[in-house]
This record gives C-alpha cells, structure tokens and sequence, in this order.
C-alpha cells in the first residue's frame, strides 16, 4: 500500500468520524428545538454507496494497483479532489448547527440561503460526488471511480426527492 494512499484514507476516516459525531449532535440538537425527522430518508443508500467507495479503493489498491493514467489527468483530479473538499466544508458551515446527516425540518424556519445556497440547492451533495470520483482518479483508480458515478447518482436522486418533499412541506407550514 502506497504511503500518500494510507494517508488520504486516514483523512477520510478521521473527517467522517467526527462528521459522524457533530451530526448527531445537530440532529439531537435540532429535535429538542422541535424539529421533525423525515423517515425514510435515504441515508442507507448514502452510507451503502461510501462504504462501497472505501472498500472498492482498498481492493483496488491492494490487488489491482494503480492505473498508468495520464500525469494531466491525476493532477487535475488532485485540484478537483481537494476544492471539493473545501467546497464540502464551506456547505457544512454553511449550515452550522442545521447540518446533519438526516432529513430534518424545523418548523417555521427557511431553509438556508446563505453562502454556497445562495446559488445552489446541495452543494455538499455535489461537493461529494466530485469527490467520490476525482479523489479516485488522483490516486490513479479509475475502476472504482467509474463503478461508484452511477451508484452515487442513483442513491442522490433518492435522497434528493426526499429532501425537496420534505422543504416544500415545511415551506407551507412556514
């Protein structure tokens, strides 16, 4: 195993796992504050579908190995990587104490327009499917970067709906 490999899976974990943490701590949060949880609300295809993407780059970099693909294209796909991470981190501060990992609704109060929502609807969710490809590609895994786009895209439009359902409701109790 490649040393820059352990080292950006160390990353992915570690910032998961305190991702992990503070949305439960919003989602607590938020309920004592009133809010609704939306049930079903996707997140087991979400989880399904990262738990692939880390098992599918542990396979391929353990057996399969990196692919010889062009110097360009990795070093775009580092730039692409890492603005994707700051973009996912600007929508999750975005968000401050609202964010969380589940579908909730907080009666009365409008969804955030503030930052990177003032220009789009789920940054963070785009900010992940860059990152679910281009981190793969800058590590030179391109199978597990392409087996993932369609998986990501299917689990997000399931969660998507969710999420617009769930606004649109709470827009009309506002």
């Amino acid at each position: 195993m490649r040393t820059s490999f352990a080292l950006v899976l160390a990353y992915l974990v570690i910032v998961r796992a305190v991702e992990v943490a503070y949305s439960r701590r919003n989602t607590d949060a938020l309920l004592r504050r009133g809010a609704r949880q939306i049930e079903p609300d996707g997140l087991r295809g979400i989880v399904l579908v990262h738990t692939l993407w880390f098992v599918g780059l542990l396979v391929e970099e353990t057996w399969i190995g990196p692919t010889l693909a062009p110097g360009l294209l990795r070093s775009t796909a580092v730039g692409v990587a890492v603005l994707s991470e700051v973009m996912r981190i600007v929508a999750i501060r975005s968000l401050g104490d609202r964010w969380s990992m589940r579908v909730i609704v907080l009666p009365g109060v409008p969804p955030v327009r503030h930052g990177l929502f003032r220009v789009m609807r789920h940054p963070g969710y785009l900010a992940v499917l860059i990152q679910l490809v281009a981190l793969p590609l800058a590590l030179g895994l391109t199978w597990t970067a392409c087996a993932i786009l369609p998986l990501k895209l299917a689990a997000l439009g399931v969660r998507v709906k969710i999420e617009q359902r769930a606004l649109a409701g709470a827009a009309e109790v506002a």
